[in-house]
């Protein structure tokens, strides 16, 4: 199972540039379409609001995105999961 989840919609252009950035850095993750998104997932990381895109990386909710701030979360739970 993916580290990285990417709940996206179509058109999205932040989730077009996230899937792109984890495509070129070989990132492995899961694309959820929020149509997809039910109230126990919602629980599940704790949140009322989805925004489009929200990344999840382990435990950690990121909203849209932002190449930086993600790699460090990622790099973290990486060195976690070593």
């Amino acid at each position: 199972m993916p580290l990285v989840k990417l709940l996206t919609h179509p058109g999205c252009p932040g989730g077009r540039r996230a899937k792109l950035y984890f495509q070129r850095h070989h990132i492995p993750f899961e694309e959820i379409h929020l149509s997809e998104v039910n109230a126990d997932f919602q629980k599940k990381i704790r949140t009322d609001v989805i925004v489009s895109p929200m990344i999840l990386v382990g435990n950690t909710v990121l909203r849209g995105f932002d190449p930086e701030p993600f790699q460090q979360v990622y790099n973290r739970w990486v060195r976690m999961d070593e």
